[in-house]
């Protein structure tokens, strides 16, 4: 459940919300293509042009994210969007690719409840060109212009950048190479954001159920250059067994943060373990720990930080992506550590429930998160930020209807004020494709 751009403008701790969202998915083919999919008419050759057309509706609201229920600051804001694509794919070794994303954001209470502007995204733009065999074996594929980039587990990235992507394939093997630019594509307004410069090398390897895989990304701001870390990273996610899949994340970052060097390590690992019993009962443990620096002055910055590109979103085996690293409080994994247990059932094979639990802190006590969705600071004295609860259901009504609900708590530890109250996150979407 991707959470879309706030109404109010983006703060340094970020904020999150709950939403309704309805998704309406419209893939709309010319007559030709329409009759060449129907039996005993595949003699007539189908276009190479595919139309969609999606719809969203979201529904966000917040409560207490300063922690302070006697300053109101809840909000509500309402977001219509409709997403058109357009694919041609003359051959099937060659594509084209767009995708355009209207939006527009209606506040619907909270202090700054008002009408945002209209945006137009250029979403996706791209060339492809896959499925190029090479004289010494394996096949060679090649992406040019505007594409989503996404992992497994959101950990890395999930972004649409601008570039150029090589990949080769050659049996279990897999290399990619990627030149790209982050960057702001609405076309209704100007937004000026800042631009930075990607270089990315990805090199993965199947084997059975398993996926091991190597990364090198260097990210350079491109206004004033100061920020230029390199990220170094493997990881492996899959089954152990039949019954048991995991997850591991671990990443070093180097370079430089204006005139402080960036010596930090990251680490995300954990299982889900399947019982073979009725409601189909899974249990769920996760670790995440990102170093933290406990000596601002000294010209180097031990403490890790993700890429900027990243998510943390993921279904943990159920049927929904979400913010695995908790609902309300979202953190990015710098000078934290979360330690994460809980439970799950698929009482059908389409309903999917789980319930998590989230321990919260720092490696070294300090008076700011790098980013969360609070709107409150910890003291800098103690280390416990708190613990978060959250469900999550997400069921498949149809093969084109999907219901989802995520609910969440954040409880305030040590680190904040004793008179901190919890901050409270719920959500529904409701997806529909035809």
């Amino acid at each position: 459940m991707t959470r879309q751009t706030r109404l109010s403008p983006p703060q340094s701790s970020g904020q999150a919300a709950a939403r309704i969202t309805v998704f309406a998915s419209l893939i709309v083919c010319t007559p030709t293509a329409w009759a060449a999919t129907r039996e005993g008419a595949s003699s007539e050759p189908a276009s190479p042009w595919r139309l969609g057309a999606e719809i969203e509706l979201e529904y966000e609201s917040e409560r207490n994210f300063n922690l302070d229920s006697g300053d109101d600051e809840n909000e509500a804001v309402f977001a219509p969007q409709l997403n058109l694509d357009a694919s041609y794919r003359p051959s099937p070794k060659l594509q084209g690719f767009v995708r355009l994303e209207w939006t527009r954001e209606y506040g619907v209470s909270g202090p700054e409840a008002d009408t945002g502007a209209a945006r137009l995204d250029l979403a996706e733009a791209y060339l492809a060109s896959e499925e190029i065999a090479l004289p010494a074996g394996g096949e060679l594929a090649l992406y040019l212009g505007r594409r989503l980039f996404r992992d497994e587990r959101q950990w890395l990235q999930d972004e649409q950048l601008d570039g150029l992507t090589i990949r080769y394939d050659y049996n279990a093997w897999s290399l990619s190479l990627s030149a790209t630019r982050q960057r702001d594509k609405d076309l209704l307004n100007h937004n000026d954001v800042d631009k930075t410069d990607n270089l990315y090398a990805y090199g993965q390897y199947d084997f059975q159920d398993r996926v091991l895989g190597a990364y090198l990304l260097k990210r350079r701001e491109r206004e004033g250059g100061e920020g230029r870390p390199l990220f170094i990273g493997i990881r492996s996610y899959g089954e152990i067994v039949n019954t048991t899949d995991y997850w591991l994340e671990m990443a070093v970052v180097r370079g430089h943060d204006g005139a402080d060097s960036i010596r930090g390590w990251g680490f995300d690992s954990g299982i889900v373990y399947h019982f073979d019993a009725p409601l189909s009962p899974s249990l769920i443990l996760g670790y995440a720990i990102g170093s933290g620096d406990n000596n601002p002055e000294d010209g180097v910055d031990h403490a890790f930080r993700q890429t900027g590109l990243q998510d943390n979103e993921h279904e943990q085996g159920g049927l929904m992506d979400f913010p695995y690293l908790g609902v309300t409080l979202e953190p990015e994994l710098s000078n934290l550590s979360v330690l994460t247990t809980g439970i799950g059932f698929l009482p059908h094979e389409r309903i999917s429930i789980q319930l998590l639990y989230h321990q919260y802190r720092q490696q070294h006590a300090s008076d700011t998160l790098r980013d969360s969705n609070l709107d409150a600071d910890p003291n800098g004295v103690d280390q416990d930020l708190g613990y978060g609860v959250d469900l999550a259901i997400g069921a498949e009504l149809t093969d084109t209807i999907e219901i989802e609900a995520l609910a969440g708590l954040f409880q305030p530890g040590d680190a904040f004020e004793d008179d901190s109250d919890s901050a409270l996150f719920f959500g529904t979407k409701f997806e529909y494709k035809f």
